[in-house]
């Protein structure tokens, strides 16, 4: 056989495979700018970029995203927002996932990472650390008002907040909570969740705490109220073309970001 030919295929002409995957970031470019004109001036978008940018190519995302409109990211993973900073990310960049042990902590911190702080025992970990390394950094503050994954009780915000105000080289960037059902067309558990966050946060000011931000709401939440956007939302699903939900689809237009 000629070695030009190989499965019957002529290697002088382009190769044509049965399977392949396309990124449209016209697309995203336009899903991210349609996503920022339902929201006001003063809410940004946080890009959730996590799962190797939701199987899309997480570094080639956030270049898009944060070049039209996206003001920050999102990853799950210390290894993830890693990836991000050795790819030339220089935006902030929120870990959502819990972390506790010291490799960790340290490669938050040489990487400028802001870590997702759910319970006073972790966050006595990093000022441990941070403080060995002289060395201050942002952190945001995740509580439990329904999702029951992440994060101190809402009933418990007070304390929280004030046992790690007391803690040195911590700075409360933001505190924050997550919807469980933002996505169902049943809202009940939706708005209760919202009341939670709306007690905690003035619980925080009445004892002399107002935060720099707040931010609750996902895709689905950033579709269904205004109500719920505060300082930013965190998006993921819609920046890719997806609706959280068959009933969200008249809301805001998007494009399929993969074929």
């Amino acid at each position: 056989m000629n070695e030009k030919m190989v499965a019957g295929w002529n290697a002088d002409v382009a190769v044509f495979f049965r399977a392949w995957v396309e990124i449209n970031h016209v697309a995203l470019a336009y899903n991210v700018q349609q996503l920022q004109s339902k929201l006001s001036p003063a809410t940004k978008i946080m890009a959730v970029v996590k799962a190797d940018g939701y199987g899309h190519g997480m570094i080639q995302v956030a270049e898009t995203v944060l070049a039209n409109g996206a003001s920050s990211l999102a990853v799950a993973t210390v290894e993830e927002g890693v990836q991000l900073r050795q790819g030339g990310i220089e935006a902030p960049i929120l870990v959502l996932g819990a972390v506790n042990s010291e490799e960790e902590v340290s490669a938050i911190a040489f990487y400028n990472l802001e870590p997702t702080i759910c319970t006073l025992q972790q966050a006595e970990i990093f000022s441990k650390l941070l403080q060995s390394l002289n060395q201050n950094l942002p952190i945001h503050i995740l509580f439990d008002t329904g999702m029951s994954r992440l994060g101190t009780l809402w009933q418990e915000i007070v304390p929280f907040v004030e046992g790690v105000q007391k803690l040195p080289n911590l700075e409360i960037a933001s505190i924050y909570s997550h919807f469980a059902t933002a996505d169902d067309p049943d809202l009940t558990m939706m708005w209760r969740q919202q009341e939670r966050f709306v007690s905690a946060i003035a619980q925080l000011k009445e004892h002399g705490f107002t935060p720099k931000s707040l931010h609750l709401a996902n895709s689905a939440a950033t579709l269904v109220s205004s109500k719920l956007h505060y300082d930013l939302v965190r998006i993921g699903l819609s920046l890719y073309g997806l609706y959280p939900a068959p009933h969200l689809q008249e809301k805001v237009e998007l494009q399929p970001v993969l074929e």
